[in-house]
This record gives C-alpha cells, structure tokens and sequence, in this order.
C-alpha cells in the first residue's frame, strides 16, 4: 500500500506534514496540531500525519519527532484513536519508548491511555520538502558529571539541578553514594560525552544552548578527575511559600495543596531514610564549595547539620550559596547569622522576582515588609547579597521597577534567567501589543541602567528583549489563564486585581 492509497481510506481527515518539527521544535509541532484540535471528533473522522525522516538527536532518548508527537497529542488531549501516522521508515520501537516515557514522567502527568494507540503505517515513500541533516560531532561534555554532586528532594542523585528529573543516576535511599558515584551508569553518561553524543538527561542545556539562551552546561577543555568538589543536597522539600513558578517537588505546601486537589504525591527523602549518611557527610572533606536551595533551605534540620560538619572540618573559607526566598532568618531557637558569621565566604542569592503585591503574589506566603527588614538585619555581616529572579509573564512589568529598588538600595548583582518551563509562563506567549509595551520599558530600563554603569545588566535585557520578540507562542494564552485561574481558585487569590497591566488581554479568561 502507498501513501496515496492509505490516506484515500478515509473521507472525513486532515493531512499534515510534521517533518518539520525536526527544525522548528516541539512548539511549532503543538501550534500546527493545535489548528486540528476539537471538543468532538467524529467516529470517522482521522488527522493523519507524515514524516520523512526523524533524528535521533540524544543518544538513549527516542527520536525527536516521536517524542514531541506523543507529547503534543496528549498536552492537546487528542486521542490516538483518530491519528494515523505514517512514515518512511520504522520507528516503532521510538513511538513505544515515547509513550512509556510520558507514562512514568515524575514532574508533568499526563493521562496515558495504554489501551489504545496510534494507527502507524512504516516503511511508506511519503512526500516532504524537509529531510534530516546530520549533527556535527562537538563537545557535549559537562564538568558536572565529574565534579559536583547533587540530590534532589526525592533522594534521586541527578547530573545537576536543570537535569532531567526522570533520569536519575541512582537513589541515596536506595544505594550508598559511592555505590552511584562508581556505577556503570555514571561511566557510561561520561564516556557518551567524551565521544561528542549529547544525553537526554542533559537536555534543557542543550535546548536553551539551540536557543541562544545561556545553559548552566560547563564543557571540559582538559582532563579533569572524578573528585567531588561541589554539592548541591536537597534533602528535603519543606518550604513555607507557594511559588507560582514551582511544584510540589520543591514545595510542601505545594505538595499538599496538589494531593487535597489533584491527588499528586511526591517521595521526599530525609536523613533517616538515607542508605549511609555518613557515606554523603565523608565527601565533605572535599568541598570547595556548597550550593543550598530546597525547598527553602534556611528552615531545614539538614541545612544546619551540614553546616556543622563545615565547621567541624574547619572550612571556614569555603564557598557557601544560597537560593533562599529570604523571608526566614530565624529557624527553631537558630539564627541563621550566627553561622554566617563563621564562614568567610556567603553568598546569598535571594528569589525575589518582583515587589510589593507582586511578589507577594507571585510566592504566596510573602510578606514584602519582613522581606525589607530581613535585608537590614544582614547588612552587618559580611556577605554578599544578589537578587536572583527568573523573567516570565507575570514579573514582565513589575520586576523592572524591582531591581531599580533594589539598586537604589545599593545592590549590584543580579542573576537574572529567562523562564522556558513551564512553556505557558514564558513571556513569548504575550501578544504583539503587550510585547511592545515590555519592549519600551526595557528601553526606558536600559537608559536608567546606562546611568549606573551597569554594563552586564544592558546586555542581559537586551537578551530578554530578543528572546521575548524571537517566536511568537502567544497561541498558549488560554493555558496560562487556565492555570491562572485554576490557583487563583484554590488559593483565594485575584490575578486580575494584582496585574492590572494586562488588563487589555483579560478576556481570555472568559
């Protein structure tokens, strides 16, 4: 049977070419279906799609087009039981990867429906004016999978924080640390990218690499030894706020707002479940730096007991980092300046993405004013103090006016990060007059900066600037104000009072 043959089967049916998926990327795959997209599809009614060739980008990850498909069909809640797929060769094995993979995702959950599945046709000559370029070979390596150790909140032990969640190494309540740092699994990650191939655990870096968006990827230019030097520990989720930004994962309200109303549970690791603590702490002697974040690290028993056994090992001038919601300072009967006090070398990096209402909203659970009074109980100490925010469409406006505040309080450093995931809080959903707006105060931004000297910080907004202009994604307007709205119902919160400056585009929520 030919492709003519197959598609004159059926009378009631759309025809699609998504071989262009391998160029444009899942978004521009999720905006053509979404056209096809209906509350009701007839019994005989089909959307068949076709592709000439797929890529197989990442090493132990099913191929592109498979992936995004599979994907983009359920976040688009169309059934495979009206999709036909047909293709010049067989991907089988890729489209039942595919789908086990979204069937066992520990982050997103998606309703996988095992019982039924798409009608495939291999093997077919189809017709497409994309075909399949080859990737160059190139340095894919990162000095994390070498040096830096980091647990998730769940005990998995993961290449970093970015990583892919549904990837783990190997898990401290499960097996010893050295046990996972010596695995075969580990060798094998490592050796993939010593031979140029990307892994898909890795692939967030390699994705915002693609979209000229800065990746936390350190490639190895000279052989390196497999010490760790670095930690990032998560051992628990306890957090006091409710971060729009975030999940469960990294939130116990969060987590339990999401089991009374969805029913979503989350596996959250503690010193006592873990298999040899001591095996973790012995590591320690090596640190040259540490990295804390949660949850919400300066209300967790872990934090501190690290911090101990800092102390104990007399490394005083190691790096310490932080990223804290900054509105505790004070832990049971522990100050946590006391222990700042004895380290040489304290960097505070505080989530605070907007001010006032905004931020109050934007981290449920703030109180802005102990937020300005916990900034004045640390300015006798010698640390260093840096606002960390992500850009996304709910701080778009309001975070400028932020670090004009904060600057004029006398801070000077910045990291700043442009929000990809989730893609519905992305500022590339905003409509053309909304982004011209953003665009003037950026504008108005940048001249204020130019006064300041701060050359970095330009830069970094025109970066924002460019990513928010480059792709129009503003087709997932109804997902954001879905979500929006979803939170704002549990939570008793008001999106429309607060953000008065999209006042222009409410009415999608109608």
């Amino acid at each position: 049977m030919n492709f003519i043959d197959i598609i004159g089967k059926y009378g009631k049916k759309d025809v699609v070419d998504i071989s262009a998926t391998i160029k444009y990327g899942e978004e521009w795959l999720y905006k053509t279906l979404n056209r096809f997209k209906k509350d009701y599809y007839e019994n005989d009614y089909r959307l068949i799609l076709h592709f000439y060739d797929d890529l197989n980008e990442y090493v132990d990850s099913p191929s592109v087009i498979c992936n995004s498909l599979y994907r983009v069909l359920y976040k688009l809640d169309i059934s495979e039981f009206f999709v036909i797929l047909i293709t010049n060769s067989d991907v089988k094995k890729d489209l039942e990867v595919s789908k086990n993979l979204l069937n066992d995702n520990k982050r997103e959950f998606f309703n996988v429906d095992i019982d039924v599945d798409i009608e495939y046709h291999p093997n077919i000559d189809v017709p497409s004016i994309h075909k399949t370029e080859n990737i160059e070979k190139q340095n894919t390596t990162c000095k994390k999978l070498w040096n830096h150790l980091y647990i998730n909140t769940n005990g998995d032990v993961l290449p970093c924080c970015v990583a892919d969640y549904n990837q783990p190494i190997g898990n401290v309540i499960e097996s010893n640390i050295n046990d996972i740092l010596s695995s075969d699994k580990l060798s094998d990650i490592r050796q993939q990218m010593l031979d140029g191939k990307k892994v898909s655990a890795c692939r967030i870096c390699y994705e915002n690499e693609k979209k000229d968006i800065e990746s936390m990827r350190d490639p190895i230019k000279e052989n390196i030894p497999s010490v760790i030097t670095s930690f990032d520990i998560r051992l628990s989720n306890i957090c006091n706020l409710k971060c729009r930004m975030c999940t469960g994962t990294y939130s116990s309200r969060i987590a339990k707002e999401e089991s009374d109303n969805f029913g979503v549970n989350y596996n959250v690791v503690d010193l006592k479940s873990i298999k040899n603590t001591h095996s973790i702490f012995e590591l320690l002697k090596n640190a040259e730096d540490v990295y804390f974040a949660g949850g919400e690290p300066l209300i967790m028993d872990t934090h501190y007991q690290i911090l101990d056994e800092l102390l104990r090992l007399k490394k005083h001038d190691i790096k310490i980092g932080y990223n804290t919601n900054f509105t505790k300072l004070n832990y049971k009967n522990i100050s946590v300046l006391d222990y700042w006090k004895k380290f040489n070398n304290v960097t505070i990096g505080a989530s605070l993405d907007g001010m006032g209402k905004h931020i109050e909203y934007i981290r449920n659970g703030t109180i802005w004013e102990e937020v300005l009074e916990n900034f004045d109980r640390i300015q006798p100490l010698d640390v260093k103090f840096k606002i960390t925010a992500n850009i996304n469409v709910l701080n778009a406006f309001n975070f400028i006016d932020a670090q004009k505040f904060w600057i004029k309080k006398g801070v000077k450093d910045f990291h700043i990060s442009i929000l990809t995931n989730p893609d519905y809080l992305s500022i590339q959903i905003l409509p053309p007059s909304i982004k011209d707006k953003i665009s003037q105060c950026i504008k108005d931004h940048i001249n204020f900066l130019n006064d300041t000297n701060n050359i970095h910080l330009i830069s970094v907004w025109e970066d924002i600037e460019t990513f928010m202009n480059k792709k129009d994604m503003s087709f997932l307007l109804p997902n954001f104000f879905n979500e929006i709205k979803k939170l704002d119902e549990i939570r008793g919160e008001n999106f429309n009072a607060v953000f008065i400056e999209y006042e222009e585009i409410y009415g999608l929520l109608n």
